[in-house]
């Protein structure tokens, strides 16, 4: 390429430019062990759909999987992280997906199952119920009471704005 006493001209830049980033993009690409990103756009093949479906067969995958890795831990023995690993989910995943089962709630997990809800965001708005839940079924009657009677304005508040309400059909929406 040869260049004028004052530079590249246009022309020179924009291949120059080119050219350079192409070598810089090459050697991006050659970092990852010889698999290439196809396209430099991340996970997507182009049309702006990711290569790998995130359901499947009106299944969310990651919700599978963290429910096999629950499985292996709850009833095998496994570890999360070995449950993880044997399923290709995540700890995370799984500690999400145990706490929505424990939530008790069928149309919530069928929803999250079938991706009509968003899987972690969820399991995460839901986590502090089902904390409160194992730690007021973990107390006896006596603690139940005496909880209830350290409230801020006792038993006769948690009865109208909690025991009232809840008596009533359930029209609960969570909103994200």
């Amino acid at each position: 390429m040869k260049l004028n006493s004052h530079g590249p001209c246009k022309a020179q830049k924009g291949w120059l430019r080119n050219v350079l980033l192409h070598s810089v993009q090459t050697e991006v690409n050659d970092r990852h062990n010889g698999h290439h990103s196809g396209n430099g756009r991340g996970h997507h093949n182009g049309n702006g759909r990711r290569r790998r479906p995130q359901i499947r067969n009106g299944v969310r995958l990651a919700v599978a999987q963290a429910e096999a890795g629950l499985l292996l831990v709850r009833q095998n023995g496994f570890t999360v992280r070995e449950a993880a690993q044997g399923t290709g989910s995540n700890a995370r995943a799984i500690a999400a997906i145990g706490v929505l089962h424990d939530y008790g709630d069928p149309a919530l997990l069928a929803a999250v199952k079938a991706g009509e809800a968003p899987f972690l965001p969820t399991a995460t708005r839901i986590k502090p119920i089902v904390k409160t839940t194992r730690a007021f079924n973990a107390m006896s009657t006596a603690d139940q009471i005496m909880w209830a009677r350290q409230l801020p304005g006792g038993p006769e508040k948690l009865f109208n704005d909690v025991v009232v309400p809840a008596s009533e059909p359930a029209q609960v929406d969570l909103v994200f």
